[in-house]
């Protein structure tokens, strides 16, 4: 079946600090209740549902792909916003420092439909998918597939 998943992945820690979270990205939560990481990573999420690990030294966010088809930023943060679907072989990335656009791009069936900046390193020698996780571990400073599957997450209504 492969990965459908969207997020955005900050390199800062919210832990505690939902209010700042929510500030920064000016979602609205609320009703926030515990769930495992093996939940929060999982295919196809609804509106207005995000699902939040709470990482040590960074934060993913997992929402449904029409949150992430825009990119997000957050003032002195390094910031990827990401949607993936293997079923479909469509990715779309975007990658910010602070304010600054860095990296973007869009590909559908292994073709880059359009694409901004230069490749980073997580991209050399990678495909979409990989090139994607390759940036969340750069980003929050630990491999998504590392992260304990029973590790506290957050699911949060806005």
């Amino acid at each position: 079946m492969g990965f459908n998943i969207a997020g955005i992945v900050i390199n800062k820690n919210y832990n505690g600090k939902l209010d700042e979270l929510k500030e920064d990205l000016g979602y609205d939560f609320s009703n926030a209740q515990e769930i495992t990481f093996e939940a929060a990573s999982s295919n196809w999420k609804e509106e207005g549902i995000c699902d939040a690990y709470l990482g040590e030294h960074g934060t993913i966010l997992f929402l449904n792909h029409e949150s992430c088809i825009d990119a997000h930023s957050v003032e002195g943060a390094n910031v990827l916003t990401f949607a993936l679907s293997e079923v479909s072989m469509a990715f779309i990335f975007f990658y910010y420092e602070g304010d600054q656009l860095v990296r973007s791009f869009s590909a559908f069936n292994g073709e880059k439909e359009a694409e901004e900046g230069a490749p980073l390193p997580s991209e050399k020698g990678a495909d979409e998918l990989d090139s994607t996780f390759n940036q969340i571990k750069e980003v929050i400073g630990e491999s998504f597939w590392d992260i304990d599957m029973s590790a506290k997450s957050l699911r949060i209504e806005f």
